[in-house]
């Protein structure tokens, strides 16, 4: 077992698409929380509220949240006996942190973003196949567009708001679900599931 990738704060959800690529949210800092740290193991907890970013996840990838320890060596545990947790080489990168816009992520958003999953179903004629669909607790229902490699957004529009109390969880039924083409929406706020259906369902 290894560590896939490294520098995610928060994030609640993970999508993988019939092409393999991966797709999170990562929740931003909130103000004066979110440690920012560096290679001396000195945090820094006086930050900014900064927005949720979308990320392509690849192996080995670091996604701009510190771990002075996975960054540093010399960072160690038991006063006694020291000795660091990791058994491989240090990545020096991993002390840095990254604000959104120079970490790598594809997009923002402004308010906690959490579901996501991509659309598989070939509803609309398929124009909405590969895009990504992620919810916000800013009752938000987000369609995100994909440049043919998956590595660039092309478009963020908002298909849903004012949409219930707290959306956390999404789900895209695909061609070979029960109901194709619908998009299920958990509630935290409000214990419940709605059901979006397409037009064409």
């Amino acid at each position: 077992m290894s560590i896939f990738a490294t520098g995610f704060r928060n994030a609640y959800d993970l999508t993988k698409t019939p092409t393999g690529k991966l797709y999170t949210f990562d929740n931003g800092p909130n103000t004066n929380g979110g440690a920012k740290a560096d290679c001396k193991n000195e945090f820094d907890n006086t930050g900014k509220k900064l927005p949720d970013t979308l990320h392509l996840v690849t192996r080995g990838s670091y996604h701009g949240h510190p771990n002075s320890v996975r960054g540093n060596k010399g960072n160690t545990f038991n006063q006694s006996n020291p000795q660091s947790p990791i058994e491989v080489a240090a990545n020096p990168e991993e002390c840095n942190f990254k604000p959104s816009g120079q970490d790598g992520s594809l997009t923002s958003i402004n308010d906690s973003t959490n579901g996501i999953d991509h659309y598989s179903a070939f509803n609309f004629g398929g124009a909405m196949l590969g895009d990504l669909i992620a919810v916000g607790f800013n009752l938000t229902v987000y369609r995100i567009e994909l440049n043919g490699n998956g590595t660039a957004v092309t478009s963020k529009s908002e298909l849903v708001e004012d949409f219930g109390k707290s959306p956390l969880d999404v789900d895209a039924l695909g061609n070979d679900d029960p109901f194709p083409g619908t998009i299920w929406v958990g509630h935290l706020g409000a214990s419940k599931i709605s059901v979006l259906e397409p037009s064409d369902y």
